[in-house]
């Protein structure tokens, strides 16, 4: 077995070759081949993503109900108001992965990064917008959704967290999708 960097190096463009293809193959295949198979490439990362997403709650339920019911109560209480937040994050990222997908396929690469530019700019305005004034507001936002009193305390605690936490998941989401435009 020859064990050289000229041969470990052709291997690993052996290995490379086979999984991954290039981004004229990569298009071909989705402009051209069955659509079945194209969708579940497609969907396949987001179902995994999704399944890990609701082991990483369970888990998160379990621990959380060995320490009593106002602690489960905390994430029960702060999540649909992050999910809301989420949302317009990834409604500004889908609409901006339109604009740079525009730019892309009309072969503009120039007017496609600067729109991509602009997109993550604009979302990561949001993000600190949404981080800062979610933090200063968490009491009040918990209180009008009709927290319990027992709850509130320590679901403030965790919605603060979750909202320092926004400028990040907010780039993260803007990266991801516009890599797809």
């Amino acid at each position: 077995m020859d064990l050289s960097f000229s041969s470990i190096g052709e291997e690993y463009n052996r290995i490379k070759d086979i999984f991954v293809k290039s981004k004229e193959d990569r298009r071909d295949e989705i402009l051209e081949g069955p659509i079945i198979k194209t969708i579940l490439i497609l969907a396949i990362p987001v179902m995994v993503s999704s399944a890990m997403h609701t082991a990483f709650n369970i888990v998160d339920t379990f621990w959380l109900g060995k320490l009593g019911s106002a602690e489960v109560g905390a994430p029960t209480a702060a999540w649909p108001i992050i999910f809301t937040f989420l949302a317009i994050g990834m409604g500004f990222s889908t609409a901006g992965v339109s604009l740079v997908s525009q730019h892309t396929g009309a072969g503009g690469g120039e007017k496609a990064n600067e729109a991509a530019g602009q997109v993550f700019t604009f979302i990561m305005i949001i993000g600190v917008l949404s981080g800062v004034s979610g933090f200063i507001l968490a009491p009040w936002i918990l209180m009008f959704i009709g927290t319990p009193p027992d709850v509130l305390p320590l679901a403030t605690s965790y919605l603060r967290i979750l909202f320092l936490s926004m400028p990040f998941v907010f780039a993260y989401i803007s990266f991801r999708f516009l890599l797809r435009g």
